[in-house]
């Protein structure tokens, strides 16, 4: 090739360039959708009413990341968990949630959130029961500790919620695990029942496990 001819050539390719001629190659994966304010406030919003069907669509269509946060660092799944939404717990991690994830609120889980929103007698009991189970199935730590070192057991036993404290415990709740100040989950305990509740799960729990080493 002469050099006019590859001069030409170049100019030629510089020009097509500029048009946006030549195609995208193939194998390049497209970049994802631009995430916006109103996108993550999108998801909030259907996460808090409990559209499951707009939070799919936003999620499939890669509209905004499941784990964008607020000011407050708190995720899609931290608010399902608060308003007691197993069934979009369950598609946020099927979507990549981050199960473990901390707010800066109190250094707050998602399983922190199911405990302190829920309350002793609700009718939502068994949503909330649901919700444990799906974060823990998940992949979450039941013993995730906030800034002060207590975990959700410790919250379910400060408000006397027999009915958590039994789901945390039948889940892989330890009960002897201690917040900043040293104290257990028993100690914390509003009432004598809670207390005894715990430790009577917990004797249970570790007759199981001897029973089952005395097998081997």
């Amino acid at each position: 090739m002469s050099l006019r001819r590859w001069k030409e050539s170049r100019k030629s390719l510089k020009a097509m360039t500029r048009k946006g001629s030549l195609a995208r190659s193939p194998r390049q994966p497209e970049p994802p959708s631009m995430e916006t304010e109103s996108r993550r406030e999108e998801l909030f919003g259907a996460v808090v009413k409990g559209d499951e069907e707009m939070v799919a669509r936003l999620l499939e269509n890669r509209l905004v990341d499941v784990n964008t946060t607020d000011s407050n660092h708190l995720t899609a799944l931290h608010y399902a968990a608060m308003h007691a939404r197993p069934n979009l717990i369950r598609l946020l991690i099927q979507h990549g949630a981050d199960v473990d994830a901390y707010d800066t609120k109190g250094g707050f889980a998602p399983i922190h959130w199911v405990v302190i929103n829920s309350h002793p007698g609700m009718s939502e009991e068994e949503r909330v029961d649901e919700c444990l189970v799906e974060l823990v199935k998940g992949g979450c730590n039941v013993n995730s500790k906030d800034f002060n070192q207590a975990t959700p057991l410790h919250f379910a036993a400060r408000t006397d919620n027999k009915a958590v404290v039994d789901s945390l415990m039948r889940l892989g709740a330890d009960p002897n695990d201690t917040d900043m100040l040293g104290r257990t989950c028993a100690s914390v305990a509003k009432s004598a029942e809670t207390k005894i509740l715990i430790i009577k799960l917990a004797d249970l729990r570790a007759r199981a496990i001897y029973h089952v080493l005395d097998t081997l």
